[in-house]
């Protein structure tokens, strides 16, 4: 499926992959750092994610989590094997 054809997202779609952003970081085990490349990486699926379509908060934590882990596996980074169910 092609991402969604928008420009920016609003405020409310802001918040949530705000949301989802913090709590991939914090499922990672990663700080919000602005010049760290794996901070980076996380925003970047998170939005990849979001022009894919998807909104709910969890699944954009819980995929962007899978996704990051095996991206960072990749340059050599250890993401922790937190758990990221969220009760």
């Amino acid at each position: 499926m092609p991402p969604t054809e928008h420009d920016s997202f609003d405020p409310a779609e802001i918040a949530v992959l705000v949301g989802a952003f913090e709590d991939t970081l914090q499922a990672l085990g990663l700080t919000n750092c602005q010049n760290d490349p794996a901070t980076t990486l996380v925003a970047k699926i998170v939005i990849e994610l979001a022009e894919y379509g998807e909104t709910d908060p969890k699944r954009l934590r819980d995929e962007a989590v899978k996704q990051a882990r095996k991206r960072l596996a990749w340059f050599g980074v250890r993401a922790p094997l937190a758990n990221t169910r969220h009760h």
